[in-house]
C-alpha cells in the first residue's frame, strides 16, 4: 500500500447514505479491471517534468470531473512505480492509498461530493518510467529510452502507466499538458502548441512546451514524444498550417511534423513525403464521408522506437520506425489508415475495447476507398473483399469474432480485426446496394456520436433502420459475421474447407434464414462499461456537425 495522508481533524464526513464509494472497474469484458465509477472526467492538465538520461518522470495531474453519485471515496487507475506524494481535493488534503496489484489509486476526499457536482483533484507524483507487458502481447505506457528520449503508447490501458486517469475508452475529456525537458530537445503532445519558455543557462536549460487539446480525446488517443526531432515547426506564433484543396469543407489546419533526426537522409525524405500527403487525404475523407476534418492540429510524429504497432493518437498520430526500416518513411498506406481513425476512433470512439472492430474496421476499409483511386495498382474495396473472404490460395483464419473477442490478444488479430471486420463494412456497403446510401448512413453514425462513444449495438441498429425491410437477414449476418467463431484450420492438401460466415454480399437475398429466433438480436457479449453520451462539441474547435 501507498502512504496515507491523514485529512484535517474535523474534516472527515460522517458515514451518510448520501455517499457511496464509486465502483473501483466498470466491468470491461477484455481488461476487467480498468475503469473507474462515480465521476465524469472533464478535463486533464498534466504538467510533467521529464529528466531523459535518469527515466524520472515528475508530475502533477489535475483533474475536473463531475461526480455522477453521492461519492465518499473514488479511484483512479495509475501503476505503482508513479509515488503517489500528495493528492488534494477541492483544495483541501485528501487520505489516499495505492494498490500496486490492480493499479488503483484509492483517495478519500476530506467530505464527502455531492451527485452532479464539479469537484477538482490534485495528484502530485513520481517515478521511474518503464513499459509494462500488456496483456495484448505489445509494449504500452511510457517507453523510455536513455539516448533517444520517451514515447507513450497509450493503448489499449497504456496511459494509467505514466499518469493518474479514468482509463476506459468512453470517459473523453480534453487536455492541457505542459512538459519540461531538456534544452534541444523537443515535447510533443496532443493538441496544438500554445506556448515554448525557455530556461536556464545553455548546458542545464529547460524548455516547457505547452499543449492544449480542446475536443475531448480518451485516454487511449493521448500522446507524448520526446525526442531529438527534425521539426516543421515549433513556433507557437506562426504554425505551419495546412492549404486544403478547393472545394474542400476543411479550414486550413496547424500542421505538425516530427521526425527523429537521427534517421537516414533518405529515411527523413520518406517520412516528410508520406507525411506531407495528410492534408490530402483528410480532404478525401471530407469529401467521401462529408465530414469535415473534426480536430485542429494535424501531422505525425516519426520515432525511432521499436513498440510494434502505429498510433492514431488524436490529431498528430505516432509512428514507429525501427533500425531496420529506418530508411524508409511508416508508408503512405499507413498514413491514411491512421488518418481515418481521426473519424472512426477517435471522433467516435469505440465504447468498450470489444467494440474496436468498428474502429479498426473502418480504419482499413477508409484506406482501401482511398488507395482504389490512385494510379499505382488500384485495388476495388470489391476485390478486397472477394481477397478476404473467397481467396482459396491465401485462406485468412475466421477464429476471431471481430465483435466478441475472447482474450486481449485478439484484439490486434491480423485476420479477425484488420482482415475480417473491414470485409463486413464492405459486404454491408455492397448489400445496401449504393455508395451513397452506405456513406449518408455513415455519415448519420459521425453526426449522432461526435465526440462521444457507440457500441456495436448501436452500429448494427443504425444499419437495420437504414434498411428496415431486410431486418431479420441482418441479425443473422450479423452474428455470423461479427458473433461467430469459425476455429476450423483453413482448408488444403486434403483437409476440409475452412468454415466461415455462409450469408454473405452476393447471397444476402437468398440465404434461408429460419424462421425460428429470426428477429431476435445477435448474441449478448459479456457486460461491460456503461457508455457516456456525446458531449457537445468544445468551443474552439473547427469541426463541423
Amino acid at each position: 500500500m501507498g502512504v496515507v495522508v491523514a485529512a484535517p481533524a474535523g474534516g472527515a464526513v460522517a458515514a451518510s447514505s448520501r455517499f457511496t464509494p464509486g465502483s473501483r472497474a466498470l466491468g470491461d469484458s477484455l481488461f476487467p479491471t480498468i475503469g473507474n465509477g462515480g465521476y465524469d472526467v472533464r478535463h486533464y492538465e498534466l504538467v510533467l517534468d521529464y529528466a531523459i538520461a535518469r527515466k524520472r518522470l515528475d508530475g502533477t495531474a489535475t483533474i475536473d470531473a463531475v461526480a455522477t453519485q453521492g461519492l465518499s471515496r473514488f479511484t483512479f487507475d495509475l501503476t505503482s512505480w508513479n509515488v503517489v506524494r500528495e493528492v488534494t481535493v477541492n483544495g483541501r488534503p485528501a487520505r489516499f492509498a495505492a494498490d500496486a496489484k490492480h493499479s488503483k489509486l484509492a483517495i478519500t476526499p476530506p467530505r464527502g461530493i455531492r451527485d452532479g457536482h464539479r469537484f477538482r483533484t490534485v495528484v502530485r507524483y513520481r517515478g521511474t518510467q518503464r513499459p509494462f507487458p500488456g496483456t495484448t502481447g505489445l509494449k504500452e505506457g511510457w517507453i523510455a529510452n536513455a539516448n533517444t528520449g520517451a514515447v507513450v503508447v497509450d493503448q489499449p490501458i497504456g496511459a494509467m502507466g505514466w499518469y493518474p486517469n479514468n482509463n476506459v475508452p468512453a470517459d473523453k475529456a480534453t487536455y492541457t499538458t505542459r512538459i519540461t525537458v531538456p534544452r534541444g530537445w523537443s515535447a510533443l503532445a496532443a493538441g496544438v502548441l500554445v506556448s515554448r519558455h525557455n530556461a536556464g543557462r545553455a548546458k542545464n536549460g529547460r524548455t516547457t512546451f505547452v499543449w492544449k487539446e480542446a475536443a475531448p480525446t480518451s485516454t487511449y488517443l493521448v500522446s507524448v514524444s520526446v525526442g531529438k526531432f527534425d521539426v516543421n515547426s515549433l513556433n507557437p506564433a506562426r504554425p505551419k498550417q495546412t492549404a486544403p484543396a478547393a472545394g474542400s469543407p476543411n479550414e486550413p489546419l496547424r500542421f505538425y511534423t516530427a521526425i527523429t533526426s537521427s534517421l537516414p537522409a533518405n529515411g527523413k525524405a520518406q517520412a516528410s513525403a508520406d507525411l506531407g500527403r495528410s492534408s490530402e487525404i483528410v480532404d478525401f475523407y471530407s469529401s467521401y464521408y462529408g465530414k469535415r476534418y473534426p480536430f485542429t492540429s494535424l501531422g505525425g510524429i516519426v520515432t525511432l522506437q521499436s513498440f510494434g504497432l502505429n498510433l492514431e493518437t488524436q490529431g498528430k498520430p505516432t509512428y514507429a520506425i525501427t533500425k531496420f526500416d529506418s530508411d524508409y518513411g511508416p508508408g503512405v498506406d499507413i498514413v491514411a489508415h491512421e488518418l481515418a481513425h481521426q473519424w472512426y476512433g477517435n471522433l467516435v470512439t469505440p465504447a468498450r475495447w470489444r467494440d474496436v472492430w468498428l474502429s479498426e474496421g473502418m480504419a482499413v476499409f477508409s484506406t482501401w476507398v482511398w488507395s482504389s483511386t490512385g494510379t499505382f495498382f488500384p485495388v476495388s474495396p470489391r476485390d478486397q473483399y472477394l481477397d478476404v473472404y473467397a481467396n482459396p490460395k491465401y485462406p485468412i483464419s475466421w477464429r476471431v469474432p471481430p465483435a466478441n473477442p475472447s482474450r486481449p490478444k485478439d484484439l490486434f488479430d491480423a485476420d479477425g480485426i484488420y482482415r475480417r471486420a473491414p470485409a463486413t463494412i464492405e459486404a454491408i456497403r455492397e448489400i445496401l446496394g449504393s455508395d451513397t446510401k452506405f456513406k449518408s448512413m455513415m455519415r448519420r453514425w459521425l453526426s449522432e456520436h461526435a465526440y462521444g462513444s457507440a457500441t456495436t449495438e448501436q452500429f448494427i441498429a443504425l444499419v437495420k433502420r437504414t434498411d428496415p425491410s431486410r431486418a431479420a437477414r441482418w441479425t443473422e449476418f450479423f452474428r455470423q459475421w461479427l458473433y461467430t467463431s469459425y476455429p476450423t484450420a483453413a482448408g488444403h492438401r486434403g483437409r476440409p474447407p475452412i468454415e466461415k460466415p455462409q450469408i454473405n454480399a452476393d447471397n444476402f437475398n437468398s440465404y434461408a434464414v429460419s424462421i425460428e429466433g429470426a428477429g431476435s438480436p445477435p448474441p449478448s457479449p459479456r457486460a461491460s462499461a456503461p457508455v457516456s453520451a456525446a458531449p457537445a462539441v468544445p468551443a474552439g474547435s473547427s469541426a463541423g456537425l
